[in-house]
């Protein structure tokens, strides 16, 4: 019966990756969009200071793991949607693992539930992540802090060395893969330190106090990645004001609403404040059972709780500096919302009242599942600005429109804000045979 169950949250996940690669191949186009023309001149070879283009900032982010992934995957296909197969297969790597890890944590016990981590990470509203080249950057930071999930989930009986190895991995490139992974690491360090000095304590085996001692050197580097994250910083200058009260409470409401797919942002406030209370209860649980059973199942309820509060920490800080922008707050955010909503629900199966646990997870799957449509239809709302966009551009690469004009006529679709990167990106993709540009006059 275990394996029947555990088969069908896999072929769960099977099928949302085969929806999501079909519609890669039916309607995205291997041409940029937006910051994947920051890619170009490296990929071709015009990027005359890798280090520093590595480590040059986008908005307010350090992105050098990202850009070096991206451009391994552009040099070895010379497509963008390169970047959107590995992103996809990012987050149904992501959903298995947690599949795994909630497997072990309730003492190898599978449940139909736990399809909720494929249905929450892989359906169709995730399009603009798991559809464009350059949120790869969105979903390498979520893979990160979802391993790290995992991680937590599996504590029970101590981080031993493998785990703690891969801790190590994580808190060190968290900081390097955005801004939001630079938090996620330091609201995660009284769970690092703590549980590490609790190992190295109870000295109970040489395999505990190992991995008691990755998680102190996982600790330590994921500040000294932090630290570096700021040599040359410069604030963008940009950016907009911090939200007013009336604009972060709107656009905060939308962030956790958004943990249910983008339908959710039309109705905000059911939404977005049932998914705080919910992931919110869950969080004080786990750190009621912290508290009771430090010295057993202590550090992985300390963990899940403090995993909950820094991604709604996250949240805060994203829609106070986001709220005001005029336009809604973007779909994208959806991935990051998410988060503490699925480790509220793995809080609520391990430490809520026994009669809730079977109920709240398979309510979540539930939820997610009836939801599917309405996040195919919110999804389709940026698949069909891309499609016409798309459309426009190749009917002038194939009316032979001389690059010039191409970049000049549809600069506000492709990238609105550099129009000479635009055509100097055109140029180079023209020069070196790549792609659609190739065949289309320079002049």
């Amino acid at each position: 019966m275990q394996k029947a169950i555990v088969a069908v949250s896999g072929a769960v996940t099977a099928l949302l990756l085969a929806i999501s690669l079909a519609s890669m191949v039916m309607w995205t186009r291997n041409i940029g969009l937006a910051e994947d023309w920051n890619m170009v001149a490296a990929m071709t070879g015009h990027e005359h200071d890798l280090g520093a283009w590595l480590w040059a900032q986008n908005n307010e982010h350090r992105l050098p793991v990202q850009r070096i992934i991206y451009l391994g995957l552009l040099r070895a296909t010379g497509d963008f949607r390169s970047a959107m197969v590995f992103s996809q297969l990012l987050m149904a790597s992501l959903a298995l693992v947690l599949m795994r890890a909630a497997f072990l944590a309730r003492g190898r016990q599978a449940r139909l539930s736990d399809a909720v981590f494929p249905l929450a990470l892989m359906h169709l509203g995730h399009w603009e992540n798991l559809l464009w080249g350059w949120q790869i950057q969105f979903t390498w930071s979520v893979f990160l802090c979802g391993l790290l999930l995992a991680v937590i989930l599996r504590q029970r009986g101590g981080v031993f060395l493998k785990a703690g190895l891969l801790t190590i991995v994580l808190l060190a490139l968290l900081p390097l893969a955005g801004a939001n992974g630079m938090i996620i690491v330091l609201g995660l360090l009284p769970w690092t330190v703590l549980s590490g000095i609790a190992q190295l304590r109870a000295g109970q085996s040489r395999a505990a106090r190992r991995g008691g001692m990755a998680l102190l050197i996982g600790a330590g580097l994921g500040v000294v990645s932090t630290l570096v994250y700021f040599i040359g910083y410069q604030a963008p200058g940009w950016s907009p004001p911090l939200a007013t009260p009336h604009q972060f409470l709107h656009a905060a409401l939308a962030y956790f609403a958004m943990a249910f797919g983008p339908w959710a942002r039309a109705v905000p406030w059911p939404a977005g404040i049932g998914m705080i209370l919910f992931s919110s209860a869950g969080a004080l649980f786990a750190l009621r059972h912290w508290i009771r059973v430090r010295a057993t199942d202590g550090p992985r309820a300390l963990g899940l709780a403090l995993f909950i509060g820094v991604n709604l920490a996250l949240g805060v800080a994203i829609s106070l500096a986001r709220g005001a922008y005029p336009s809604q707050m973007p779909d994208r955010y959806a991935l990051f919302s998410v988060l503490p909503l699925l480790a509220g629900v793995m809080a609520w199966d391990l430490y809520g009242p026994r009669r809730a646990a079977r109920t709240i997870g398979a309510g979540a799957a539930l939820i997610f599942l009836v939801a599917l449509p309405l996040n195919v239809k919110a999804g389709f709302k940026w698949r069909y600005w891309y499609e016409d966009g798309m459309q426009a551009v190749e009917a002038d690469i194939a009316a032979r429109t001389p690059l010039k004009a191409i970049a000049r006529r549809h600069r506000e679709f492709l990238l609105h804000w550099n129009g000479a990167m635009l055509e100097d990106g055109m140029t180079q993709l023209h020069d070196a045979g790549m792609g659609p540009f190739a065949t289309v006059p320079a002049q």
